[in-house]
């Protein structure tokens, strides 16, 4: 159940399927006799989407990054993800890695914050 939810996780982009998707892991990861194996589900979603994140801007600098409709419906979706994990437990470990020296979680997040002052009416959703 667990690569199969995640999977949908990962791959969908309606907010309605994704909040569904988070409640089904909130649910799993609360069962204590699969401690151990949501645990290690969990640090295994949280990274792949903070790679995604990072691949997704692919080391531009996000405030003059030129976004298609491809790129943007991607950020828009990663997003997302990150606010319905961010909601669902503390995730403070994983926003603060670096990963190698790349941008952290946080910093590429807050780019994209203060991207949105400038107020591109196409990127709404992702503010």
């Amino acid at each position: 159940m667990w690569d199969d939810i995640t999977k949908q996780f990962l791959q969908n982009t309606d907010a309605g399927l994704l909040t569904a998707a988070i409640k089904s892991i909130i649910h799993l990861s609360s069962e204590p006799l699969l401690s151990k194996v949501s645990d290690t589900k969990l640090a295994e979603l949280d990274e792949t989407v903070f790679s995604s994140l990072r691949d997704a801007i692919n080391g531009e600098e996000v405030f003059s990054m030129v976004l298609d409709e491809d790129q943007l419906a991607t950020i828009q979706a990663i997003l997302l993800r990150v606010s319905l994990l961010i909601k669902s437990r503390d995730i403070t470990a994983i926003m603060d890695d670096d990963e190698g020296g790349q941008s952290t979680g946080w910093e590429i997040i807050c780019a994209f914050v203060e991207r949105g002052e400038v107020g591109y009416r196409e990127e709404a959703k992702a503010r």
